[in-house]
């Protein structure tokens, strides 16, 4: 089933990532702010994400009030992502660099932790 293949990859990279940006913070601090220097860098993230939702939502658009709700809304998400950064990359840039402070990359990790933890109990154990 799709929904239990990407509740584990979703998973395991919003766990894996929450626990990198957690550990280093100030690491992950200073990446983001030359991605956001760079026009380019910009524009090649942009393509990923959107190349990435279009996928997600093509694949798994489940509107169900339950645990896949949570996958369809991270493909939308990401697909938003990616279309404000290819249309709309001034507006994009200003916005990251508002939300880029070791507070705001604390509380992103920590949700991210425990999304992933979620959906990776839900992929591998819940099902099975």
């Amino acid at each position: 089933m799709m929904s239990i293949f990407l509740a584990q990859v979703w998973g395991l990279y919003l766990l894996v990532m929450g626990v990198g940006i957690l550990i280093n913070t100030k690491s992950y601090k200073r990446a983001a702010e030359e991605i956001v220097k760079s026009p380019a860098m910009m524009m090649i993230t942009g393509a990923m994400a959107l190349m990435l939702g279009l996928v997600l939502i093509v694949v798994h658009t489940v509107i169900f009030l339950d645990w896949r709700l949570i996958i369809t809304l991270l493909g939308w998400l990401t697909l938003y992502k990616g279309v404000m950064r290819v249309i709309f990359p001034d507006t994009s840039t200003k916005m990251l660099k508002k939300m880029l402070t070791v507070k705001a990359l604390k509380i992103s990790a920590v949700v991210s932790i425990v999304l992933g933890i979620f959906l990776s109990f839900v992929g591998f154990y819940w099902f099975w």
